[in-house]
Formats: structure tokens, sequence, C-alpha cells
């Protein structure tokens, strides 16, 4: 007895329609998303972590040699506000006539106002009108809280044309015919230690904040008429921050060092053409390195606004042109 045989169209499976079966990748791309999906979770993670640490710390030590060689003065807002390094000024057209203001030359007037440790004697602004007074148009807008003057290092006796007392008004306009007393009758003492000698302005005077003061001297040391003021200066609070050089760079560095070689050699060529103003020796803290060159320093304001000195150039112009003319008719 033969049984019957029961056929079926049904395909093999070989497995692919199992429950029980993980379908494999089917492509290279699906292997590669595979692979990089567990490595990132369990790798990738901490290097990119360190990856970010390290950029961090390299911008830092990139940001702090930047700051190398300057640093801001944050421990106290109070400056001197009439400093020529600074941007402050002598106000010459609302001021007394002094020798440091020729008719014919250099503008030296604002060397009253170059802050330095000890002022060179022959460097004085000095007026020999009855009582002089000296406009300063300050660098900042400030609330004034004390001036002083500083004379040049005197010994056993007080030079005679030195100011003895003076007063200090903050000008509150322009021309200074509207003012208000900040100190008055401010002595320089003889018994006092150290040429440097200060006033307090009162605490409870109200003062608004003001960008230019006058120095009126009153009397001397003694029976000369010349009064010569060496250094003053104005201190007062203000709201910005002030950056000051720190260190040197390389390029201060050798401006410095150039200008100190050419005048303990006597190379005066050299010396005298190179750029040696004031402004540059001390923003280059060239004084450290060569005192005597600061004590020299000028600063390059020269008169040529002045009709007499445009007079003059035209006239000696007009004496070589004949001069020339006179030459070469000679010659023909």
């Amino acid at each position: 007895m033969v049984l019957p045989t029961h056929r079926t169209n049904e395909k093999p499976n070989n497995g692919k329609n199992s429950p029980f079966n993980i379908e494999a990748p089917n492509s290279k791309t699906r292997i590669w998303y595979h692979w990089f999906n567990i490595r990132f979770r369990q790798y990738m993670i901490l290097e990119v972590f360190l990856i970010i640490t390290l950029i961090i710390v390299l911008y830092k030590l990139q940001t702090l040699s930047w700051q190398n060689n300057q640093v801001i003065e944050m421990v106290s807002l109070i400056l001197n506000a009439a400093d020529y390094l600074r941007g402050a000024s002598v106000d010459n057209a609302h001021s007394s006539r002094s020798n440091l203001n020729p008719i014919i030359g250099y503008d030296q007037t604002n060397l009253v106002l170059l802050d330095r440790p000890q002022p060179p004697t022959h460097k004085a602004w000095c007026s020999n009108e009855h009582n002089p007074v000296l406009t300063i148009n300050l660098a900042k807008y400030i609330k004034p809280i004390s001036v002083s003057y500083q004379h040049s290092k005197w010994t056993h006796h007080i030079p005679m044309s030195t100011p003895r007392t003076y007063d200090v008004v903050a000008c509150l306009d322009f021309y200074c015919e509207n003012w208000k007393p900040l100190v008055s009758n401010c002595e320089y003492s003889s018994q006092s230690i150290g040429t440097e000698q200060f006033c307090n302005i009162s605490y409870h005077l109200k003062v608004p904040s003001i960008g230019k003061v006058q120095f009126r001297f009153k009397e001397n040391y003694g029976d000369s008429e010349m009064k010569c003021v060496h250094l003053v200066r104005v201190y007062g609070e203000t709201d910005k921050f002030v950056k000051v050089q720190k260190a040197k760079n390389l390029e201060s560095e050798k401006t410095c060092t150039d200008l100190k070689h050419y005048y303990h050699n006597s190379y005066y060529l050299k010396y005298t053409l190179a750029s040696k103003s004031c402004s540059v020796l001390y923003k280059n803290d060239c004084c450290s390195d060569c005192p005597e060159c600061c004590e020299e320093c000028l600063i390059s304001d020269l008169n040529g606004g002045r009709p007499a000195f445009i007079l003059l150039c035209l006239l000696t112009g007009f004496l070589l042109m004949m001069i020339l003319v006179i030459i070469m008719a000679h010659f023909e």
C-alpha cells in the first residue's frame, strides 16, 4: 500500500523568517555606522572632553601672554589728571607769559606738567608777572581731591624764586571767567620733608567733575620778582580704569639702548636726529636706562603758527634768495 504524497508550493525558509534570528547589516554603510555608534559611546566622550579642556587651556595661556605687557590699575581710580603724557596741556591763552614759551622756537610750557620723580632745575616755568596764573586743561574729567606742587631738589635754603603760597580754582567755563575755589593759601613750606607737598580739597566741597583748573601764585621766598614753577599735579577720581605699561617690548628696548649709546659715546649727529621727545622717552620707559636723556628731553611743539615766526621764515628765505642772486651775478 502506497501512502499518498502531499506537495506544497512553499519555498524553503532557510531560517530567514525565523523570529529568533537577528537581521544582519546588509551594506558597508550600516556596518560603519554601527561601529562608529558603539565606538563613540564607549570611548569618544572622554576624548572629546580632553580636547575641549586642552583648547581652553591654550586659550588661557594666549590671553595671559597678551596681557603680560599691560596691567590695569584696579586698586584705585585716583590719578594725576595734570599729566602731560596722559593728555593734559597748559592753556597758554589764559596763562601768564613764561620763559618756556618764546616768540620764536619750541614751546616747552608743558614741561611743568611732565610728571617725573625729580624735575630738573633748568626746566622751570618762570614768569615775572606780579601774580602769575597757570591754567591747565586736564587729561580727564575728574572729581578733584588734592593738588600738589613740587620744586627741584634744594639743600639748606629754599631758592628765592620758589612760590610760597598759591590758590587753585576749578574753571567752570573755557575762559575760566566762571570759577570755583578748590584750595586757598596753600603753602609750600620750607620746613616740610620732601620736594612735593600736598593741599587736600575739602570732602564737603561740592564740586562737579572738572576738566580745567587754574593755579594762582601769590608770593615768593625772597625779593625776586621772578616766580619759577617746576611741577604741579592735580589728583582726582575718575570712573574709568587706566592702563599703564608694565614691561618693555623689543622695540622700546632698542629705542632706549640706541639713545643711551648715542648720548654716552658723543654721537652728536645721531643723537640730534634721533626721535627723543619727552613722549617717546617716557612712554618707552627710557629714564631708567638713560636718566640724562629724560632730563634734557624736549616737547616737540614748534611755534610755527605765530605771525612773528612766519614773518621771520619769509625774511630768511628772501635774504637767502638775494644772496644767491648776488653770487650768481658776481660769477657772470
